[in-house]
């Protein structure tokens, strides 16, 4: 004990104090083994929490129910299965979605208003540069559960505004066996994954590869996944160790909004070409566990994570006036290299009554970001830059700094047999730092420290031997990114993600969570949640358009709001059929006033705000977040070795980016849709198990978001160069992000010693 104390002093000088005074009761089930009767509630893996015992709608989802559902990526899944998540595909790219989960969004894409927090085995993978996720990077194959964690949740540290989706993968101890996986499909869809694990004596090791490639349903809309994963750990009754790396090499193409007219007349055609993101990332992690007795754990995690990112984007050229001095196109490159590294420390006591936790954690990174941009003198036939001059300009180059320290205390009292109240704060202070390298006048330079504490207060009471009511109250906060500092100056505007401009300050965003709700099991076998919510964000970073076209800068926005409801019911028909239905209503508003510019809507405000901007009224509906949503699932077992699964997802219809003041007179809204999928599966006598999935069942034309922009092109695709008071005759149109048409996937795995 004394060896513990003088290597982590403030932390198990504590528990040196604590520990005599505590009873010992029987060490809880490992959070690693594939069941969802016990949850981590902290980034770092502790001791864990029942379900039940969590005042807060929490979802977890297993490995078995990936296998079931067949989605074609990890954010698609989380929107059949999940309540309250939608996605929206401005990017049109399968692992380049918006994710929104009650209206807060985890985007890959620089300049929406990030709102939840990732985790994969206790590390945050938010990028640094502008807290963006990266799907593609995610080791699907490697997934043991998922766990979404609602609310302003201060355990999990910066960015939890809305939520964490907190991942665990798999060991060789509890997944054992090999496993090859080989599928294809619709446009040209190729894919395969090997894993194997095993476990000998105290040793046990896991390993996943996977490859995906598919020419995608668009034009010239080309993707490549490839992911790499090990693990290796070892294990005794008092201490666990697991030692990982991750690596993802991706290349892909999206193709991103297509105009109205053009949607109308050819949905798989691309507007202009091309629209490439490149991700070459690889992350080493060591998590670690040691029972200093039976109620006390010491765990920690430690990482070292890099991400070199490039993206080529070829636009129109917004500054083209017909005289001849612009290109019709341009061509933005950026480079970012991100690299992080951090530590938590985390000390675990549990009793009868108590279940507390005590932890620190330490994170750093740096992001070196470059920004270069090239004219193209015309448009070919396909909407691609061609002729490119021969000058390359650098517009930016930024390094950017970031560092976190944090120290956080949870409490799990159970006051009473039915009664757990739950107390929780974390203390984050974050410096930010920027360096400009191309201004001589060092107009990007930035240093600014963040400083906040956040409290949540909750409590869970047994309202029978099946069921419990729950409440809870939770603060967030997220700090600016050095993306957001760099780009901040309405008269300075920029191009995102490839310009910034003059940087000043920004506020940090906090968001306070308030959440009850009942959930437990009929006596039938029915299990049922119901939960209401609001969020109130103070200061939230949005991008706003500039009056510059296609340029624009970040900027502190009075009050948004996210309430709404959730109800769900699962259970059993029979003993074949597994069934679900979750209904959600999400109500984001905005709830501060203020004047924007949006050149294309039709209910402009010149008296109150100005030439080409529109005035915000508090209750007005933020774009992109459907109200209303619904989700149906079935799982057939036709029989011991055949299955059916059968998933509908329903969402209203939401406002279009540009409609912020939801008045724009014409095509303002995306219209509602519905999405049948169906999944199959045989497992043969042998080691042999053959699927299929149809995704959009129906063919259903639909689209998922929408923005208002002008539109460069004619409806038979040509650049129009013609004037009209002197500038280019451009339309103003509604661009949507269309859905995937009908498309049909066949695979074949083969299993050896495992489940």
């Amino acid at each position: 004990m004394k060896k513990i104390c003088d290597r982590f002093a403030v932390l198990a000088m504590i528990g040196c104090f604590i520990v005599p005074g505590l009873q010992a009761q029987e060490r809880p089930t490992k959070l690693e083994v594939p069941t969802i009767e016990v949850i981590g509630t902290t980034p770092v893996p502790g001791i864990g929490t029942e379900i039940e015992e969590v005042p807060a709608n929490v979802q977890v989802i297993t490995d078995e129910a990936f296998d079931k559902i067949q989605a074609i990526n990890l954010p698609d899944f989380l929107q059949q299965a999940m309540p309250s998540v939608s996605i929206n595909e401005m990017a049109n790219n399968p692992y380049q979605p918006n994710l929104m989960y009650r209206g807060f969004i985890a985007s890959p894409l620089l300049g929406a208003p990030q709102g939840m927090s990732v985790f994969q085995d206790g590390v945050r993978i938010n990028e640094p540069f502008g807290d963006v996720i990266s799907y593609d990077l995610i080791p699907q194959a490697a997934i043991s559960s998922m766990t979404l964690m609602p609310g302003s949740n201060p355990l999990f540290g910066l960015n939890t505004l809305g939520g964490a989706i907190e991942i665990r993968t798999k060991s060789g101890a509890y997944y054992p066996g090999t496993e090859v996986d080989l599928s294809g499909g619709s446009h040209g869809r190729k894919e395969w994954s090997i894993s194997r694990g095993s476990q000998d004596g105290e040793v046990d090791y896991f390993f996943s590869a996977s490859s995906l490639e598919e020419d995608g349903w668009r034009y010239l809309s080309h993707s490549d996944v490839k992911q790499l994963f090990g693990k290796v750990g070892w294990e005794n009754d008092d201490t666990d160790i697991d030692v990982s790396i991750t690596h993802g090499n991706t290349d892909l193409n999206g193709n991103g909004v297509l105009p109205y007219s053009m949607l109308q007349q050819k949905r798989d055609q691309t507007y202009t070409i091309w629209d490439n993101t490149s991700n070459h990332m690889t992350m080493g992690n060591v998590n670690a566990s040691h029972w200093i007795n039976d109620t006390v754990m010491l765990s920690g995690v430690t990482y070292l994570r890099r991400n070199y990112t490039s993206t080529y984007n070829g636009d129109a050229n917004d500054n083209f006036d017909g005289a001849g001095e612009d290109d019709q196109g341009e061509v933005n490159r950026t480079y970012t290299d991100q690299q992080s590294q951090g530590v938590g420390l985390q000390m675990s006591w549990l009793t009868d009554a108590h279940n507390l936790a005590l932890g620190f954690s330490y994170d750093r990174s740096r992001s070196d970001f470059l920004m270069t941009e090239q004219e193209g003198e015309e448009f070919s036939a396909d909407r691609r830059v061609a002729e490119l001059d021969d000058d390359i300009e650098t517009a930016n180059s930024l390094l950017g700094r970031t560092q976190t320290t944090s120290v956080y205390l949870s409490e799990n009292y159970a006051m009473t047999d039915a009664l757990s109240l739950i107390v929780s704060g974390r203390y984050n202070r974050t410096t930010v730092k920027a360096d400009d390298r191309h201004n001589a006048d060092g107009r990007l330079n930035a240093n600014y420290t963040y400083n906040k504490f956040n409290p949540s207060l909750g409590f869970t009471y047994l309202t029978g031997p099946s069921s419990s009511f729950y409440a809870n109250w939770g603060q967030g906060n997220r700090a600016p990114t050095p993306i957001e500092l760099g780009c901040a100056d309405p008269d300075n505007a920029c191009s995102l993600p490839n310009a910034m401009a003059a940087d000043p300050f920004l506020e940090q965003v906090v968001s306070r969570t308030i959440e009850a709700g009942f959930r437990g099991q009929m006596g039938d076998g029915i299990q049922y949640t119901a939960t209401v919510f609001s969020s109130e964000n103070k200061d939230d970073i949005l991008f706003l358009a500039a009056n510059t076209a296609g340029q624009g800068y970040f900027k502190n926005f009075g009050k948004t709001k996210r309430q709404g409801a959730e109800i769900g019911l699962n259970g059993m028909l029979g003993e074949r059929l597994d069934w679900g239905i979750n209904y959600s209503y999400v109500d984001a508003t905005f709830e501060s006033p203020a004047c924007i510019v949006s050149e294309v809507n039709s209910a402009e405000d010149e008296d109150n705000c100005g030439e080409d901007q529109i005035r915000i009224t508090a209750g007005n509906s933020i774009p992109g977040i459907p109200k209303h949503q619904l989700r149906l699932r079935g799982d057939w077992a036709m029989t011991s070795s055949w299955n059916i699964n059968l998933t509908a997802v329903s969402f209203s219809d939401s406002y279009v980016h540009g409609n912020e003041n939801n008045l724009h007179n014409e095509r303002g809204k995306v219209p509602s849709y519905q999405v049948f999928n169906l999944a199959t599966s045989y497992q043969t006598e042998g080691n042999w198990q053959i699927y299929a999935r149809i995704s959009n069942l129906l063919d259903k034309d639909y689209s998922t978001a929408g923005i208002l922009a002008e539109n460069a092109f004619d409806a038979s695709g040509n650049f129009i160069t013609t004037l009209s008071g002197g500038e280019p005759d451009w339309e103003d149109e509604t661009f949507f992000a269309p859905g995937a048409p009908r498309s049909f996937y066949v695979g074949l795995k083969y299993i050896i010693g495992g489940q």
